[in-house]
Parts: C-alpha cells; sequence; structure tokens
C-alpha cells in the first residue's frame, strides 16, 4: 500500500489523461500501469489540474509552487 501512495504521489499532469478518464502508473522497475478513473475523480482533477505543464506534478507540496 506504501508503494501504491509513493508511486501516485509522484505523479505529473502528462500521467492523467481526462479524455480517457485513465491514469498512467510508472512503478517499480519503471513497469507502467493504467488505470481506469471514476468520473467525480475527473471533475476534480480537472479543477486541479487546470492549464498546468505536463511536466508538472498532480500533487504539490509546501515547497513547490504551483
Amino acid at each position: 500500500m506504501l508503494l501504491f501512495l509513493y508511486e501516485v504521489a509522484r505523479l505529473t499532469v502528462g500521467d492523467i489523461n481526462l479524455y480517457s478518464s485513465s491514469v498512467r502508473i510508472i512503478g517499480k522497475g519503471g513497469k507502467q500501469r493504467h488505470g481506469p478513473l471514476w468520473r467525480v475523480t475527473v471533475a476534480e482533477l480537472t479543477g486541479l489540474l487546470g492549464s498546468r505543464s505536463e511536466t508538472e506534478r498532480v500533487f504539490l507540496d509546501r515547497y513547490v509552487n504551483g
């Protein structure tokens, strides 16, 4: 579970496809996994991501500015 949370914390905007409602997670050894997103999640992410660059992290911490 902690490994999954670590992988999610490293997500970039480019890893999320709002049109197909899916997310790409790159895990241990560079292995890629694709997972579906719920509609409500897509709606929340749409507002969160705005017009941010594909290379920016999805989840920012207090040391990273928008």
